[in-house]
């Protein structure tokens, strides 16, 4: 959809291509390119941090993230439970007459 892809591109504060850059390069963009790209630089990031390319010494660093490179969006934090801080997208049901959101 237009309006994801101009989200996508528009409003990350990484250094993402441009969608026309992007597309000379890979050919056809993706919708969940920019979470996948995010994923992988928020693992490196934790690498980094942990200064180790082991799950068990870096995995931690995980929660600890404070990504702000971020494509799909401007922060990436995580929650203790391992959820999103302000994700982007949130699923909700009605319980009772009530919007809760699906954890």
């Amino acid at each position: 959809p237009r309006r994801m892809q101009a989200a996508i591109f528009g409003q990350g504060g990484g250094s993402f291509p441009t969608r026309q850059r992007f597309e000379q390069r890979f050919g056809q963009f993706q919708l969940y390119a920019a979470y996948a790209y995010d994923a992988v630089m928020v693992l490196a990031d934790a690498m980094k941090r942990a200064d180790s390319i082991d799950p068990k010494v870096y995995g931690p660093k995980i929660f600890e993230t404070d990504y702000t490179k971020g494509v799909s969006a401007s922060r990436i934090q995580f929650e203790p439970n391992g959820e999103l801080k302000n994700p982007a997208l949130t699923l909700y049901v009605y319980r009772d007459g009530q919007r809760v959101a699906i954890n």
